[in-house]
């Protein structure tokens, strides 16, 4: 029996495959998402997913990230359900903002903290919020997980929407 997803629902999500249900791609692994250090490098797993059959495994040294145009002065919200297995790793996700030249010029970083072993219960996962205000000079948002620890964090249900 799957279990029933808890999500909120995202009405105007900016993010596609927010919840990484579309199948694999040959050489891009991920649809809508770029993974480093080369596409492939982050698997569609299960077990964990907050929302849907599928939840993206992180692993260790790899990013993954999604672009979506934005505007200046607009407050964006980013929710998204993770967990890892050792909260004292490096594993963060990141709201990021680009200028034209491709350029971070504004970032929040949460760090994903809630051990997904100490918590056996569907969904496995928690709920994280972050909240900015796109500043001048934006043209892009960026959504980046990024795991610089020693093992695997997941990351499901990823919703950004303006305000």
């Amino acid at each position: 029996m799957t279990p029933t997803p808890v999500v909120d629902v995202c009405v105007s999500n900016l993010i596609q495959n927010w919840s990484f249900e579309l199948p694999v791609v040959s050489g891009q692994n991920i649809q809508y998402w770029t993974e480093k250090p080369y596409e492939g490098s982050v698997v569609q797993g299960t077990g964990y997913q907050a929302e849907g059959k599928y939840t993206a495994f992180i692993g260790p040294s790899e990013s993954l990230y999604q672009d979506v145009s934005v505007s200046v002065g607009q407050t964006y919200s980013l929710t998204f359900w993770s967990g890892t297995h050792d909260p004292i790793q490096n594993e963060t996700i990141q709201l990021q903002f680009l200028n034209t030249a491709g350029t971070v010029i504004a970032a929040q970083t949460t760090n994903i903290d809630y051990d997904v072993d100490l918590h056996p219960n569907f969904p496995r996962l928690t709920r994280y919020t972050m909240q900015w205000v796109a500043p001048s000079g934006t043209v892009k948002a960026r959504v980046r997980g990024q795991n610089d620890g020693n093992n695997t964090f997941k990351l499901d249900a990823v919703c950004l929407k303006g305000l």
